[in-house]
């Protein structure tokens, strides 16, 4: 495989299709918890060349007429505290990150971050939801920690979004983890 096909496999992991949400999502609405990534599924999270290949493929959403503003600019401000407040705490900001975020123009792009759940559960991108353009996700060593962590969280996600190519191991997650309305 290509690295622009790899690309294109991270950029439709991170943001799939309508029929992809559908078929991999279970749950409604944007959970407060983030994703859980399992470096087995998307080795390429960890590769800086693809990272960037990520950013070439967003484009310039700064200027285009395409990518909607937030909106108020409350609501971006917002956005902007939480991720001031995770990079003052050194999460790994892998794309965009605050000094990119407009809040006059209500515009906040894509921003991609790595936690470690142990030092930053007190973040409010680890406790609120975001209702934005931040994706925050961490790393497990197993589904079964996936699991774990899911059912150990307060409360009961909106959403569970599980990204793998197996029907199985989504089905297990799905089936092992409350969220939603149920």
């Amino acid at each position: 495989m290509s690295e622009g096909e790899r690309a294109q496999q991270v950029a439709a992991s991170i943001k799939p299709s309508a029929a992809e949400s559908r078929a991999q999502r279970k749950g409604g609405g944007v959970g407060g918890s983030p994703p859980l990534h399992n470096p087995s599924n998307f080795p390429h999270l960890q590769n800086p060349k693809m990272l960037n290949n990520i950013n070439n493929l967003r484009g310039n959403q700064r200027h285009s007429e395409d990518y909607g503003r937030n909106v108020s600019r409350a609501h971006t401000q917002r956005l902007y505290d939480m991720m001031v407040e995770a990079e003052e705490a050194g999460v790994e900001v892998v794309v965009g990150g605050s000094e990119l975020i407009d809040v006059a123009d209500r515009y906040c792009p894509t921003c991609i971050v790595r936690v470690d759940p142990r030092k930053h559960s007190n973040l409010r991108i680890m406790n609120e939801e975001i209702f934005g353009g931040i994706l925050v996700f961490f790393t497990v060593s197993s589904d079964e920690e996936s699991i774990e962590y899911v059912k150990n969280v307060p409360g009961t996600p909106l959403a569970i979004y599980v990204f793998t190519s197996n029907s199985k191991t989504f089905e297990r997650i799905a089936n092992s983890c409350p969220s939603g309305g149920e």
